[in-house]
């Protein structure tokens, strides 16, 4: 089997070995947002909030450390408090003001009532007593009780449970010791990898739902399908799935990593690329945070060029 692991450490290493560090690397090309004057805008917010202990200053520059400084402040703010009510504007702001969800996004919050969903996003996952305690038990108003995965990617009642690219980044504030954030641009980058290795016996990290129009430009499932079209025996799969119901569902099953096992992998190769990349082999510094903001970033940048240049 591909170790993916070491695909992506050395993916990471040729970009960042003149830097020494991922975080020198990061405080060269991290920016976000994306847009200067949104960047400015939540410098603005952060600045205005009660919880925040320290100023940022309101400058475009140093873009990295200042969001290490509002992902810090959110989680301390959030540690410290006991209320419940503090605790879901914390979650709100962390999502919507430095995760930047757009005006269409916050729209729709709004019409499914934002609070509700906050309420259940951060209760279903508080309290939890480390990234293996998977199960939540809640209760519906007839009183019965129900067993869910608080990894589940996507629920089948998003106004309860939420998206991944959400509810991971709650987990980001709340557990900072061992959760990281899972989004569109992560599982971009990681299947990107996979495509420009050729890495045909590894299974793709499924794709959360993203706004970014430059990912979305490249198809990266579809590179992969064709160009590993053989290895992956897509033709024999589609073949035994013919005629059968719920076809391309079925068929990302056979592509995809198990929806319900995805962010616990996720967590684990974070932790093993770390331990790659810091040793004596690499000896390039580097924390599952770091890494995690790399993916993040090199993928409508960096990977992008990479996968264009590749796929043309």
């Amino acid at each position: 089997m591909d170790q993916i692991e070491q695909h992506v450490a050395n993916y990471i290493y040729e970009k960042c070995k003149s830097y020494r560090t991922i975080e020198a690397w990061l405080d060269t090309f991290y920016l976000w947002p994306k847009q200067a004057q949104s960047r400015l805008n939540l410098y603005a917010a952060f600045n205005t909030q009660q919880w925040a202990q320290t100023r940022i200053e309101e400058t475009d520059d140093n873009c990295y450390q200042k969001t290490k400084v509002i992902k810090k402040s959110v989680s301390e703010a959030f540690k410290k408090t006991n209320d419940f009510q503090k605790k879901l504007e914390l979650t709100e702001f962390f999502i919507e003001e430095w995760g930047g969800v757009g005006r269409k996004v916050k729209k729709e919050l709004k019409k499914k009532n934002s609070h509700l969903y906050y309420n259940k996003l951060v209760k279903s996952r508080l309290d939890m007593q480390g990234k293996d305690d998977t199960v939540y038990f809640s209760q519906n108003d007839d009183g019965t009780v129900v067993k869910a995965n608080r990894y589940k990617l996507v629920s089948s009642n998003s106004n309860e449970y939420g998206a991944v690219s959400s509810w991971s980044k709650f987990l980001a504030i709340a557990y900072p010791e061992w959760a990281h954030i899972y989004d569109a641009r992560v599982a971009y980058s990681l299947n990107a990898i996979i495509y420009l290795d050729k890495l045909t016996h590894t299974k793709l990290w499924p794709m959360p739902h993203g706004v970014n129009s430059r990912i979305g430009l490249i198809d990266i499932e579809t590179l992969i399908v064709s160009s590993q079209a053989n290895e992956r025996k897509v033709r024999s799969i589609c073949k035994e799935l013919e005629g059968t119901s719920k076809f391309v569902a079925k068929f990302r099953e056979q592509l995809y990593l198990p929806k319900d096992q995805t962010y616990l992998m996720y967590l684990s190769l974070l932790e093993k690329v770390s331990h790659i990349l810091n040793s004596n082999q690499y000896d390039l510094k580097a924390t599952p945070s770091e890494i995690e903001s790399f993916l993040f970033m090199v993928a409508d940048s960096h990977l992008f060029d990479d996968v264009l240049f590749a796929a043309t």
